[in-house]
């Protein structure tokens, strides 16, 4: 289990870093913004599903409309926990009978933005909406403010915020082995240059 008070400070200091990013040259910038997408499920997903992990035996056999390059961009995003469901809607009628219907999600850049949408909009009272009419807009920085980080579930988002962090280590690494790359050189030119004036000194050389 990991240390919920360690990831909860870096998750903090990650979502800083998230801001500071969105709201570059745009002061008034929403905050974890994300965006509405769907995938379409034809005659109740026999057919056609690309909402599902099989996509309808009519897609697999080629005779049935193969899902789009963005249902499959919601595909990953939903397998990376990135996406909250808003539910289902019709698409397409034909005589008054359903044939294609559609869910629908909002969907973020990542798994600590999505967690931290969600906890903040369960704080702050704001829904994401309906299938009909998603709610995918970023928080504001007054709202974003009134969140209490430390509430927030991140348990999704602890992968995420491991490799944040262990990024941030091996820079540190690699930043610190170059100074001291740059000050053993330093030393190794003070070192030649000392001896090199000794050598001079038992030559009667003066420098």
């Amino acid at each position: 289990m990991p240390n919920q008070n360690m990831y909860k400070a870096l998750a903090q200091l990650e979502g800083l870093k998230q801001v500071a990013k969105h709201m570059e040259g745009n002061p008034i910038a929403s905050i974890f913004k994300g965006d509405d997408a769907r995938c379409s499920i034809n005659f109740g997903g026999d057919f056609k599903d690309c909402c599902g992990k099989e996509g309808g035996w009519g897609t697999r056999v080629g005779i049935g409309t193969k899902c789009s390059a963005d249902e499959k961009t919601l595909k990953k995003a939903r397998d990376d926990k990135r996406c909250i469901s808003l539910g289902n809607r019709d698409k397409k009628k034909i005589a008054g009978v359903v044939v294609s219907t559609e869910d629908v999600f909002c969907c973020y850049p990542s798994k600590i933005a999505r967690a931290i949408q969600e906890g903040a909009r369960r704080q702050l009272g704001i829904n994401f909406g309906s299938a009909d009419s998603p709610n995918c807009r970023g928080l504001t920085p007054a709202e974003l403010e009134r969140v209490d980080f430390g509430n927030l579930d991140l348990r999704d988002a602890y992968s995420d915020i491991a490799l944040s962090a262990n990024k941030v280590k091996q820079e540190i690494k690699r930043d610190f082995e170059k100074k001291k790359t740059s000050i053993n050189t330093k030393e190794t030119k003070e070192r030649f240059a000392r001896q090199q004036q000794t050598k001079g000194a038992i030559n009667g050389q003066s420098f």
